[in-house]
């Protein structure tokens, strides 16, 4: 899990695929309760309270980002009210370089060409190997549909 703070109102939580691999992302009660035990673990680490907005992105491939939102500071309470969204089936993108599609295995998966700049999206079960080497040199998108959209597809 990486937890990073992206100002004194957001943060920002990756949990890899592997860290709720038990857990039925369809199933309304197991991922509540999972959200429950990441409050838990973030409150140890920050102090929030009031009204609090969670963005949960979920891709079957990589795992789960969420974006944490404090909206609202003025309880006196140490109470917290969660409001929750779910973007379920996400699609993650990847930044990667023109030698790691020279280098790397990525057939059966979706390139896309952007802005100069190349994106892979996984479409199927990769290997650990690959999937850390992604994780750790790769920046992960995972809002902007843009790419998708507006991107031109490599075949390889």
């Amino acid at each position: 899990m990486v937890y990073s703070i992206i100002d004194k109102n957001k943060s920002l939580l990756k949990i890899p695929r592997g860290l709720f691999d038990e857990i039925d992302i369809y199933n309304r009660d197991e991922i509540e309760e999972f959200v429950k035990i990441v409050i838990v673990r973030i409150l140890r680490k920050r102090k929030i309270k009031g009204i609090v907005f969670l963005d949960i992105y979920i891709d079957l491939f990589y795992g789960m980002i969420i974006e944490i939102e404090n909206r609202s500071w003025d309880d006196i309470d140490d109470k917290i009210d969660v409001k929750i969204v779910f973007h379920i089936d996400s699609s993650f993108l990847y930044e990667i370089d023109y030698f790691d599609i020279k280098d790397l295995d990525f057939k059966g998966h979706t390139i896309y060409y952007y802005n100069n700049k190349f994106y892979l999206e996984i479409n199927h079960d990769i290997g650990d190997k690959l999937f850390c080497y992604l994780l750790e040199a790769r920046e992960i998108l995972y809002k902007d549909l843009s790419i998708i959209r507006e991107g031109i597809v490599i075949n390889i």
